[in-house]
């Protein structure tokens, strides 16, 4: 903390000076932060939305009514970020004696709705088909996305360089921020990764080609190369083509990065291997958030029970005619000595 602003802070707490602004506090928070620059850039946009909406009350206000209002005028994703950031600066406020608690300044996520990832192999066979043969403004990007599972900003980014032909893969070293129109590094050592091509997609990649530029973006603007293709033009340009195929759920680029990782999982591929290809340092950011519960999934269950029913029927068909039993020989014994006699009464 600057030296002038402990001051202000220690005066408060003696009761002798007016307490700083919010802006003020969250600034010098803001910088002591030691975050990745597009966690930094994040913090302050949601500072920003804070501090338009903080009372003139100053410090003296309830929390609390800060996020009930977020919760009313932001989507729950949206909200759940800016009560995250509240929440840490509420910590920093603590550590300075600005504040004696943190207890209203936490609050539970908002459950965010729910979207549909879980897209059948045949909806994904008809989607990545077409998507090899597309020539709009994206080209073959759809295919790409569903066929590696790659990110949309990773996709973005690519240039000719890392279209290895001779091997067959893809290099993946840094992503574009759509949001912000800036290239920036992976924030974890998995996001460096190598990605292997099938051989349709290469093919689809190379007939696309525009630019013999080995530095040109493998997917430009079509107005201006120097640039990556307009997001916007890919998310319709998907939507067509899900459409096309008789598609009625909404399908994003991040839908065919899902897509990607449940029809992988389903096909045997080792779940160590599809974290790699997804870039995620924890298997269980795989299996719990990318992994989902499909339609085909169940009909193999159900085709699996009825296969185990089948080979434990019995051969005789229940039409068949059952065999006459014999006679059985039935024994009593007398009241006197005990002796056996027949039950057709000889001895």
């Amino acid at each position: 903390m600057p030296p002038a602003l402990r001051a202000a802070v220690a005066a408060v707490a003696a009761g002798a000076a007016v307490a700083p602004s919010f802006v003020e506090i969250s600034t010098t928070w803001l910088h002591s932060e030691r975050r990745h620059p597009s966690t930094l850039r994040t913090y302050g946009w949601a500072i920003r939305i804070l501090a338009e909406r903080w009372p003139a009350t100053g410090w003296a206000t309830d929390p609390r009514d800060v996020i009930q209002d977020l919760r009313l005028n932001f989507r729950p994703s949206t909200a759940n970020v800016l009560t995250s950031v509240l929440a840490q600066l509420g910590h920093y406020c603590l550590s300075v004696g600005l504040i004696e608690s943190t207890k209203h300044w936490y609050a539970k996520p908002l459950p965010s709705p729910t979207r549909r990832y879980d897209l059948t192999r045949e909806e994904f066979a008809r989607l990545m088909q077409v998507g090899l043969d597309h020539r709009g403004t994206s080209g073959p990007l759809p295919a790409l996305l569903g066929l590696t599972g790659v990110r949309i900003g990773e996709a973005l980014a690519l240039t000719w360089t890392d279209v290895e032909v001779e091997a067959s893969q893809l290099n993946v070293h840094s992503y574009y921020s759509v949001e912000r129109r800036t290239f920036a590094l992976p924030k974890t050592r998995a996001g460096y990764r190598r990605i292997p091509l099938s051989e349709s997609l290469l093919q689809a990649l190379l007939r696309w080609r525009r630019d013999p530029d080995p530095t040109a973006f493998v997917f430009p603007h079509r107005r201006l190369p120097q640039r990556p293709v307009n997001i916007d033009d890919v998310r319709a340009e998907l939507r067509q083509l899900a459409t096309a195929v008789g598609i009625r759920a909404t399908v994003t680029p991040h839908t065919l990065r899902h897509a990607f990782a449940t029809v992988g999982l389903q096909a045997g591929l080792d779940v160590r291997t599809l974290s790699t290809l997804l870039g995620h340092s924890e298997i269980a950011v795989t299996l719990t958030n990318y992994c989902h519960v499909t339609a085909d999934s169940l009909r193999e269950v159900r085709a699996h029970a009825e296969q185990l029913l089948e080979a434990h029927q019995p051969r005789t068909a229940i039409t068949d005619r059952v065999p006459r039993p014999k006679p059985v020989k039935v024994t009593a014994l007398t009241p006197r000595a005990g002796r056996r006699v027949h039950a057709s009464g000889r001895r």
